[in-house]
């Protein structure tokens, strides 16, 4: 297809080359983050039309981003130093002089926005699609993301697909013709779904072009081209029994927001392809839990729920019974009784203690909340989840961070960053009009565009959702499912602690009881190595080995099992980890407050005498402060600089900057020495405070402050 408008860097000819675009479009591609001062003006030109939201169609998606537009065969330079409308008038000469009325098309929409400043959008729903009407600003950031990941789509020759739990990154030419399985490298176990990481980023892809295809040439006829490849694919899934790419898969072939792209005919083939593989394995692995799934979920053994309730036949049963309804399959009732049985049994074990944290509930939720609100699942079913929808969605609202709230802590093998999928659960309850947390849209409008599935940027659209300020979260203390919660406040400043207490066995395979992260300005300060590295090496034994956690090592056990009571009252978290280790000479408790100025304390005891130790893992970017072992007057503790760049990846944000806290301890028989600061192997960035073993008489307290310091400028 010939390129339309200009020529930006890594398109792909007719003829496969890979050509290189001159100008605006390759720098603003190509340009770090950098202050407004040093800034080319071809970059600011492109903010300050963020700011004012001009957006209209004959310019089209990519020049709002790329910062010019070319005709064929005519080429204009950004007029220097002038007003940025006039800039644009010049690119354009068909734009309005006032910029008044403009008309923008968008996802099966059209409609007329009165001025720049706040213009309105209505979007209307297409013949079988699913948008409802809405009115939404154009300086919406959900649009702008939107159109961002469209135009980078329509530009990539490849899929690039971040393998990141085993280190290795690859790259998939278009089009492709099947389903990539292998992740490329050699394991030492097997039946792990390498697939999905695939299928994450092509899923975001096509949605991210399906949101402008109605308007925009080019990326209607990649989609088409994607979309005309995936269903021509000999086989949606990876492993012998339903897994996360049918999940997936099958539920994008039941999206008449992808499939009203796709050829009907070609399309129909590809569902009931699909359906067949699904309903194949589904069957399969039905008859092996068949007698668990008649028991009383309520009484499974741990090792009988482990088989039949794990996530992946969850998402991938889910996902073929979509395709199913889609394609009108004669066996669709076969699977809604199965799948059926899935969630009551899924949301039974939820009640009493199930969670795999935020990441992976979450995960969850954003295949049952679909298949539940479209009407695929029996009332027996619904009664189920009535108890738990907005149980779910609760740890997505807690557990950001102060400054960058789609920051979630990162305990028990949660993917923060990799794994936004819980929003998506969220979102799809405040559009539809499911059960949800009080507040929970406004919540949703502080999140960062950036850091969500496309997806759920759909659905703030959908919902209109607009941008809100952090005080719209949550705050206070909270015992959620698998993690219990301290918060001052939401705003940049304040300070958020969690804990994980992990209720049942299962847990998602990390096992880090009693362990904490601090976090504050959009970042952990206090962090935790997160997500389990699958390969072995030593980045493995670094997020699981016994010093991968902030909790205390008693007699050279961590705490890999489940904690006894959890108390939980305002400023203050009580745990008993004496269940959690394989064998204690004693009772070990952990107690942790948090003061409303923002002061940590973790007094951890054990009632017999018992040789402890600890680490601390402070944030990647992160210097510790050893100042008073060295002759200055400055305590222990962790700095960060003020060209430190916070998650924002921008220095002066709020959520960034200078910050310093001070860290002291009472109960051991040394002081804190910089010996004890290690970047351990297989780190992912963090620098450790590694004690070494103390010999503790029964009874004995150790209390570990951190606390923010006061810096007043000094006077010169």
């Amino acid at each position: 297809m010939p390129a339309r408008g200009h020529q930006g860097f890594g398109r792909r000819r007719t003829d496969g080359q890979v050509i290189v675009g001159e100008g605006p479009a390759m720098l603003l591609h190509r340009m770090p983050q950098r202050p407004d001062a040093a800034r080319p003006h071809a970059v600011q030109l492109q903010d300050r039309c963020h700011r004012h939201a001009i957006e209209f169609v004959q310019i089209g998606v990519s020049s709002v981003f790329e910062g010019a537009h070319r005709r064929p065969g005519h080429r204009r330079k950004l007029n220097h130093g002038a007003d940025p409308t006039g800039d644009l008038r010049k690119i354009c000469p068909t734009m309005p002089v006032d910029c008044g009325k403009v008309t923008t098309s968008f996802r099966g929409t059209t409609a007329q926005q009165e001025g720049h400043r706040r213009p309105q959008k209505e979007w209307h729903r297409r013949p079988g699609g699913t948008m409802t009407t809405i009115s939404t600003h154009a300086d919406s950031p959900w649009l702008t993301e939107l159109a961002r990941r469209a135009e980078a789509a329509v530009e990539a020759y490849a899929i690039s697909v971040d393998y990141y739990r085993i280190r290795r990154r690859l790259a998939w030419p278009r089009p492709v013709t099947a389903l990539p399985t292998e992740a490329g490298v050699a394991l030492d176990f097997t039946g792990y779904p390498w697939s999905i990481w695939f299928c994450w980023t092509w899923e975001d892809r096509l949605y991210a072009l399906s949101a402008v295809a109605d308007s925009d040439d080019r990326a209607r006829a990649t989609l088409r081209e994607d979309l005309g490849a995936m269903l021509g694919w000999p086989r949606f899934h990876q492993l012998s029994r339903p897994d996360l790419a049918l999940g997936h898969l099958g539920r994008m072939l039941a999206d008449p927001q992808l499939t009203s792209h796709a050829d009907p005919q070609a399309l129909t083939a590809a569902q009931h392809r699909l359906v067949e593989q699904g309903l194949a394995l589904v069957r399969d692995h039905r008859a092996a839990s068949e007698q668990a799934l008649q028991q009383d979920p309520t009484d499974w053994d741990l090792t009988t729920a482990k088989r039949v309730i794990a996530n992946i036949p969850i998402i991938g049963t889910l996902g073929t019974l979509l395709a199913a309804r889609a394609a009108d399959h004669p066996d669709t009732d076969e699977l809604e009784a199965y799948a059926a049985a899935l969630v009551r049994a899924r949301a039974a074990r939820h009640r009493t203690g199930l969670s795999e944290t935020v990441a992976y509930d979450g995960y969850v939720a954003s295949f049952l909340f679909p298949t539940a609100s479209s009407g695929h699942l029996n009332a027996h079913a619904k009664l189920e989840l009535d108890p738990v929808w907005t149980s779910l969605q609760e740890s997505s609202l807690w557990l950001g961070v102060p400054g960058n709230p789609a920051l979630v802590a990162p305990l028990g093998d949660c993917e923060p960053v990799q794994m936004p999928h819980h929003f998506e659960a969220v979102s799809h309850a405040v559009r539809h009009g499911l059960p949800t947390p009080a507040g929970a849209a406004e919540a949703l409008g502080t999140l960062p565009a950036r850091a969500l599935t496309t997806r759920t940027l759909l659905d703030l659209v959908g919902a209109d959702v607009r941008p809100a300020e952090s005080q719209a979260l949550p705050h206070g203390h909270r015992q959620l499912a698998s993690t219990a919660v301290l918060s001052t406040g939401r705003g940049a400043d304040d300070v958020t602690v969690a804990v994980s207490t992990p209720r049942d066995g299962f847990s998602h395979i990390v096992g880090d009881a009693g362990s904490i992260v601090v976090g504050s300005r959009g970042r952990w300060l206090v962090d935790d190595p997160g997500y389990q590295q699958y390969l072995a090496t030593s980045e493995r034994e670094f997020t699981t080995g016994v010093r991968a956690h902030n909790a205390p090592v008693v007699n050279g056990q961590h705490a890999a099992g489940v904690p006894g009571e959890v108390t939980v009252t305002d400023g203050r978290i009580t745990i008993d980890l004496t269940p959690a280790y394989s064998s204690t000479p004693g009772r070990v408790t952990r107690e942790i407050t948090l003061s409303a100025s923002g002061q940590v304390e973790v007094t951890d005891r054990c009632d017999a005498a018992a040789e402890l130790s600890w680490t601390w893992h402070g944030h990647p970017g992160a210097a510790w402060s050893f100042g008073e072992q060295v002759g200055l007057h400055e305590p222990v503790g962790l700095h960060f600089g003020s060209e430190e760049r916070g998650c924002c990846g921008t220095p002066t944000a709020p959520c960034c900057g200078g910050d310093d806290w001070h860290l002291t301890v009472t109960g051991l028989t040394a002081a804190i020495e910089p010996g004890w600061q290690h970047r351990l192997r297989g780190s992912r960035g963090q620098q450790s405070l590694c004690t070494p073993t103390f010999s503790l008489p029964a009874g004995a307290a150790v209390t570990w402050t951190f606390a923010r310091l006061d810096r007043t400028p000094r006077s010169v």
